[in-house]
């Protein structure tokens, strides 16, 4: 048995990130979560294309989804799309960027109006993931 540092906490956050399992921006993630939101632990569903899931419909993800929502107390849903994003390059094509950022936002807006009518009592925040540079920086999606 290896025991680590970290001591079990049986209570839920009330939060739920979902965002992109690319490892260009997990870091960068979890840094924002704690350090600009104040997010210390939460629960997480890490997909390719991050929150691209909801709006298209996958029943299977978004089942599990309901289950954390239900069984977790979840108050608020973070939701993160990313600059650059293999999922939605494959799944629309090599088009130039503008138009696949265009594609994202609209979808993550899309995505927030869905989990607000199927989750009312939860908050819904969404964000964009960019680079500026060689740094890595986070916009709130309106």
């Amino acid at each position: 048995m290896i025991r680590t540092d970290s001591k079990y906490d049986a209570r839920f956050s009330g939060k739920l990130a979902v965002f992109c399992s690319d490892e260009r921006f997990l870091g960068a993630v979890f840094e924002y979560l704690e350090k600009r939101l104040g997010i210390k632990r939460c629960d997480m569903m890490v997909v390719p294309g991050g929150p691209a899931f909801i709006v298209n419909g996958e029943k299977n993800l978004l089942d599990r989804m309901k289950l954390l929502v239900k069984n977790h107390s979840i108050s608020e849903i973070l939701l993160f799309s990313h600059f650059s994003c293999a999922y939605y390059e494959n799944r629309y094509g090599n088009s130039e960027s503008k138009k696949l950022f265009k594609r994202q936002l609209n979808d993550i807006k899309k995505c927030r109006r869905l989990l607000n009518k199927c989750f009312p009592g939860s908050a819904v925040r969404a964000f964009y993931i960019d680079i500026n540079g060689d740094s890595i920086v986070f916009k709130a999606v309106k």
